[in-house]
């Protein structure tokens, strides 16, 4: 495991596509952007054990913000919500 100290804004790359960039620290809680390709599956690490391996589909909104091509803004709280689609 590689373990980074990363400073507010600062960033990290992994290969050529994936992007970490810390957007803030508050209270102990760091929240940071991922910004990578569709192929890529990225998901929270209590929620790996109870997804079903269906392959990439990507949430209704992750999905719009990828078509308007919206980039994650540099300051102030980024909150995604998980929106419930009604499908199993």
């Amino acid at each position: 495991m590689l373990v980074l100290a990363r400073k507010l804004t600062e960033v990290i790359h992994i290969g050529d596509d994936i992007v970490i960039k810390v957007l803030q620290i508050h209270n102990g809680v760091v929240r940071i952007g991922i910004d990578a390709p569709d192929s890529i599956r990225v998901l929270r690490g209590e929620l790996k054990s109870t997804q079903p391996v269906l392959g990439p589909t990507p949430a209704p909104l992750a999905d719009a913000v990828r078509k308007q091509r919206t980039k994650i803004p540099d300051s102030g709280p980024v909150v995604l919500r998980r929106v419930d689609t009604g499908r199993n």
